[in-house]
């Protein structure tokens, strides 16, 4: 995967209901940071994350679909994926927790470093965010901005047409006013591969 070369189509919306976009945090956005970074820095400064909320809600944490417990030892790679969750119910959900008490029982699965990563290029990460941590940090993340697939937009606002005419107050392309109609049409043209979103409310 090759890092974002900074000139990505710009798309703005200002909404009074962003948990529309919620599901775009599901499916998947992509995070530039320094290759080497900590998965700490990476959810605190990149997404902005509190440390409380940090601590707090995120109980469950994937990374390359193997669960971390230490975030300040775990260091990000180009194309790492990254799956953000609340404390999952059940017994399953216990041995996966974070830091609990079933972690070292599962060492076999979890995540390890094993290759030091070099800290020197830029790189991209692929980050989900599930459930209430989706609900509750998904405006502070909206609101910084995201780094989307065109396609994964395009595909987004033509499931969600009425949906997002509805709460759209206003729209701006590449710093350029338009309407929910443009927004779409600009998602859907030739161009870059990715495009950069930022949500207010």
């Amino acid at each position: 995967m090759k890092p974002s070369v900074h000139n990505e189509p710009s798309f703005l919306v200002v909404t009074d209901h962003p948990s529309l976009f919620h599901p775009l945090l599901q499916r998947g956005f992509l995070v530039g940071i320094r290759e080497g970074c900590t998965l700490r820095d990476l959810l605190e400064k990149r997404l902005g994350l509190s440390p409380d909320s940090v601590e707090e809600e995120l109980g469950t944490i994937f990374l390359d679909g193997r669960p971390v417990d230490d975030l300040d030892a775990t260091r990000l790679k180009d194309g790492s994926r990254l799956a953000l969750s609340a404390a999952m119910p059940g017994l399953v959900g216990a041995a996966l927790r974070r830091g609990g008490f079933y972690a070292a029982f599962r060492s076999d699965i979890s995540h390890r470093e094993e290759d030091p990563v070099p800290g020197i290029r830029e790189a991209v990460v692929w980050v989900k965010l599930f459930n209430l941590v989706a609900r509750t940090q998904g405006p502070r993340v909206l609101e910084k901005g995201i780094l989307l697939e065109r396609n994964h937009l395009r595909e987004f606002l033509e499931d969600h047409t009425g949906d997002f005419r509805a709460h759209c107050r206003s729209v701006r392309v590449n710093g350029r006013e338009t309407d929910p109609d443009g927004m779409l049409a600009a998602a859907g043209s030739p161009g870059s591969d990715r495009v950069r979103l930022r949500v207010l409310s």
